[in-house]
């Protein structure tokens, strides 16, 4: 079975579900040294509100927040 590598981020392509509990209420999440490069290709940090595992998805508007 292949699994994911632990850096890798966990990624929500189309869908906004967590994939592991099916919730749609999504927080924004904490800020890591990772995430600037990731500002680059226009994603944003997200945590679910029901299990507490964190996402990154395409923010779809051309601004990115600085939350």
């Amino acid at each position: 079975m292949l699994r994911r590598p632990v850096w890798l981020p966990r990624m929500i392509w189309l869908h906004r579900e967590c994939p592991f509990c099916t919730s749609i209420q999504f927080n924004s999440s904490e800020a890591t040294p990772f995430d600037r490069m990731l500002h680059i290709f226009a994603l944003r940090r997200v945590r679910c509100a029901i299990c507490w595992r964190r996402y990154y998805w395409f923010v779809r508007s051309g601004v990115l927040s600085n939350d």
